[in-house]
């Protein structure tokens, strides 16, 4: 039966592959796309960060939801006698989320991969196994994630672009209180990048705290010079000094979003590899020794770079809903929404939670534009997303059955 893995691999790598991609142009692009729709970095520019950033977020700060992806949705133990079964419906779940995703970006829906992945591995178990084989209250918890989680962003994103208006924007010399401020908003940046990484390295919280202020304030050193180096005249007219404080942010937003490509890497990742590992692992360990398994840092990288590839060939679709069409960007609403992502990204990967970095930055969005007023928002898109929203996890689902009957009668 062993023997059969070869044929799985093959398609696992595959099927692999072109999930990494889909959650590439279609995720990635969500957390790419504020940067790019507040003209602060070029399409190019963003792939370049994103390459770099989710691989290291991939390889550095991603096992705990790559191993919620592939342990606890699915009850394994159910398929200790039929490993045919589970390799063959963690091919079926990769390529039925991949083509959900795919069909999305060409419509430009910003979509949940984590949704769609989630959704294919309850189907296929129900088909397979039935509802005994699910853990419930696993998927309880990231159904709740899935509620809260927006509501989280949307909050920080509206308290952060308050207290940039109130600190910065709506002060009569807007240039100096940007100087003053801004290397406190670059902190918080570098605080939230090595929280992931520190925690993987310790066990106690104070040495975790301490070195993520450390680093935090490494970070604002850039931002202070930068910022104080500046040749802004504070004598300017109103309009142009805020012009000119909308300008000092545009560095603060290539930091948000390599944190956003870091954190996205971290817990998006497992979306493409999750599936892809547990066949890997059956095929060196066995279904015995899969929860002890390590995820090999090659097949990491293999998912962050299938994610870069499916940024650079097909994002910008996305990349023009989310940065244009929900409320108008500048840098400030545009760091404030990807802070406020990374934030709520960050400690959820933290705590091995998969969650949605789609619905968690479109509500950071909806925060900020919330903070302008209703007005600012455009209610028809993101009535279009949130439909989008509804119907991704039963597509998984359905798709998954479908693949895995067509699948299993075309090889066995």
């Amino acid at each position: 039966m062993l023997a059969d893995l070869s044929i799985h691999i093959v398609l696992a790598l595959l099927s692999g592959l072109l999930m990494a991609c889909a959650v590439g142009a279609n995720d990635v692009a969500n957390a790419m796309g504020t940067s790019v729709g507040s003209k602060v970095i070029s399409l190019k520019q963003a792939v370049l960060i994103a390459a770099i950033f989710e691989a290291f977020g991939a390889m550095f700060a991603s096992s705990e939801v790559t191993t919620t992806i592939r342990q606890s949705v699915v009850d394994l133990s159910y398929f200790e006698t039929d490993i045919q079964a589970l390799t063959l419906g963690m091919v079926t779940c990769l390529l039925a989320s991949a083509t959900w995703l795919i069909l999305a970006t060409y419509f430009a829906w910003p979509v949940s991969t984590t949704h769609s992945i989630i959704g294919s591995l309850v189907g296929f178990a129900y088909l397979v196994k039935g509802h005994d084989a699910i853990h419930w209250m696993t998927l309880t918890g990231i159904f709740l994630s899935w509620l809260t989680g927006p509501l989280i962003s949307a909050l920080i994103g509206y308290l952060l672009f308050r207290s940039i208006q109130r600190l910065i924007l709506s002060n009569v010399k807007p240039i100096r209180c940007a100087k003053f401020f801004l290397p406190f908003y670059g902190s918080l940046v570098g605080f939230f990048i090595s929280l992931p990484v520190l925690l993987k390295q310790f066990e106690s919280m104070l040495p975790i705290v301490m070195y993520s202020i450390l680093v935090g304030v490494l970070f604002s050193i850039p931002v202070l010079v930068i910022s104080w180096r500046s040749d802004y005249d504070e004598l300017l007219p109103l309009d142009n000094q805020l012009s000119a404080v909308e300008k000092m942010f545009g560095v603060l937003v290539v930091m948000t979003a390599s944190l956003m490509a870091f954190s996205h890497g971290s817990n998006d990742v497992a979306n493409a590899i999750g599936p892809l590992s547990v066949i890997i692992g059956l095929e060196q360990h066995g279904i015995a020794a899969l929860s002890q398994s390590e995820i090999p840092a090659s097949l990491l990288l293999f998912g962050a770079g299938g994610i870069v590839i499916g940024l650079a060939v097909y994002g910008y679709r996305i990349i023009e809903t989310v940065g244009n069409q929900i409320t108008s960007l500048t840098p400030t609403r545009s760091f404030s929404a990807q802070l406020s992502t990374s934030v709520v990204m960050v400690v959820a990967t933290c705590v091995g939670l998969p969650i949605s970095t789609t619905q968690i930055l479109v509500g950071s969005i909806l925060g900020v534009g919330m903070a302008r007023g209703l007005q600012a928002l455009n209610i028809r898109i993101v009535k279009n997303i949130f439909m989008s929203w509804v119907v991704t996890l039963p597509s998984g689902a359905c798709l998954s059955i479908v693949y895995y009957i067509i699948l299993d009668y075309m090889i066995y």
